[in-house]
């Protein structure tokens, strides 16, 4: 676990270094690669969105 105190981009060149190189590593592009995605889409239950009402003036 790392706490970063300040500015999120003064981390920015050590975080890209820690996870190029952890991808270098342990990623397995063959395992990625072999993963079959379902993008079936199933009937079922669908949501209705419904219009954004008028906004009501304020007296």
């Amino acid at each position: 676990m790392i706490w970063q105190n300040g500015r999120m981009e003064a981390i920015g060149d050590t975080l890209l270094e820690l996870l190029s190189k952890d991808l270098q590593e342990n990623f397995d592009r063959q395992k990625w690669e072999a993963i079959v995605f379902n993008e079936e889409i199933i009937k079922g239950k669908e949501l209705t969105f419904l219009p954004v009402p008028e906004e009501k003036k304020v007296k």
